[in-house]
C-alpha cells in the first residue's frame, strides 16, 4: 500500500512538472479596465513584464512582438527582460515593433544580474536576498537601456516624465493627443528605488501612472500618497506556481498574497490607487515552469467616467 502511495505521489509530481513546462509556453492576453477621470478620453496601456528571455525563446519573441498589432496608447515595460546575457538579439526582435509607439521602462534585478539557482522553498520564508549576487552587474543593462531610449522610450528608473500619447477613439469622441504623466523607480527588490519628484504636468494629466518592477509596500504607498491613478508592477510572476481555489503560494515581495497578480485597489493616507500586477511572460532559466499561472501580456483600458 505504501509503495502504491509513493508511486502515485511520484507520478503526480512528474505530471505536474511536465504540465508546468508546457504551460509556460501557453501565453495569454489579459484585459482589464478602470474608470478614468471625468471628461478624459479612452486610453489603453500595454504592459510587458518579466520576459526573462534567452536566445531559444522564439515563441515568446513572436508573442511579445505581436502586441504591436493591437491599438494602444502607451507601452510600459516593468523589467526583468533577461534570463541570459546572450539574449540581446532576441530582445531587439521582441521589443523592436513596440518601439514604434510611446513607451516607458524600468528595470528589475534580472536586467542587471544573471539568474542563478535558488532553493525554491526559501521563498516560503521571506523574499530572496542579495547576499549571493555579484557586486557588479553582469548583464548588458546599459546596452538594453540604450536600445529602448534610442527607440524613443522614456527611462523612468527613479525619474518622472510627461508624455504626449494618442487616445483611442470612442463612440462619441475621436482620438486626440493628451498628456499622461509617469513616475517610476528602479527595482525596489534590490534596493535601487528612489522616488522622484512628480513631473511638471502631474496635476493636469489625464492619467497619472506609477511604475515599478517589484510591488513593495513602501513604493505603492508613496505612489498612492503622491496621487497616482494607476500603479503598474511585475516581478511576482503571479506566484508562478498556483493552486486551484488557493492561488499564489509565494510572491517574493512584502505585499499580501492576494495582490500577487491582477487588478486591485491600494489604499494609503486616505487615498486610493488602482494597482495592476502582471503574471509576466517568462520564467528564470533555473525554474522553467508555470502551474495554473499562464504567462501574459496585459492591456489596461482606461474608460471615460461618464
Amino acid at each position: 500500500m505504501i509503495r502504491k502511495l509513493v508511486a502515485g505521489f511520484g507520478l503526480a509530481c512528474l505530471a505536474g512538472l511536465v504540465w508546468g513546462s508546457i504551460e509556460r509556453r501557453c501565453p495569454t492576453v489579459t484585459g482589464v479596465s478602470i474608470k478614468g477621470r471625468a471628461g478624459a478620453p479612452r486610453l489603453r496601456v500595454l504592459q510587458v513584464a518579466d520576459a526573462h528571455l534567452w536566445p531559444s525563446q522564439r515563441w515568446e519573441v513572436d508573442f511579445i512582438a505581436s502586441a504591436a498589432d493591437i491599438p494602444y496608447s502607451l507601452c510600459v515595460n516593468t523589467g526583468d527582460n533577461f534570463s541570459d546575457g546572450g539574449a540581446m538579439g532576441v530582445l531587439r526582435k521582441a521589443f523592436g515593433p513596440l518601439l514604434s509607439g510611446p513607451g516607458v521602462f524600468t528595470f528589475g534585478s534580472n536586467d542587471y544580474f544573471g539568474p542563478h539557482f535558488k532553493n525554491p522553498f526559501r521563498y516560503f520564508f521571506g523574499t530572496s536576498t542579495n547576499d549571493d549576487r555579484p557586486d557588479i552587474p553582469d548583464l548588458p543593462h546599459q546596452q538594453l537601456a540604450d536600445f529602448f531610449t534610442q527607440g524613443g522610450w522614456a527611462d523612468v528608473r527613479n525619474r518622472s516624465v510627461d508624455l504626449q500619447v494618442e487616445s483611442l477613439p470612442s463612440r462619441n469622441r475621436a482620438s486626440e493627443q493628451v498628456t499622461v504623466s509617469v513616475m517610476g523607480v528602479d527595482d525596489p527588490h534590490i534596493g535601487r528605488d528612489k522616488l522622484p519628484q512628480p513631473p511638471s504636468g502631474w496635476d493636469d494629466a489625464v492619467l497619472r501612472i506609477g511604475v515599478a518592477h517589484a510591488p513593495y509596500r513602501r513604493v505603492l504607498d508613496a505612489f498612492t500618497e503622491t496621487g497616482a491613478d494607476l500603479i503598474i508592477c511585475g516581478h511576482t510572476h503571479g506566484g508562478q506556481v498556483r493552486l486551484p481555489f488557493i492561488g499564489a503560494l509565494v510572491n517574493n515581495s512584502d505585499i499580501p498574497l492576494r495582490y500577487a497578480s491582477g487588478l486591485h485597489d491600494w489604499y494609503f493616507a486616505g487615498r486610493r490607487a488602482k494597482l495592476f500586477v502582471s503574471k509576466g511572460m517568462g520564467t528564470s532559466k533555473t525554474a522553467p515552469l508555470r502551474f495554473w499561472c499562464r504567462p501574459e501580456i496585459a492591456f489596461i483600458d482606461i474608460v471615460p467616467d461618464a
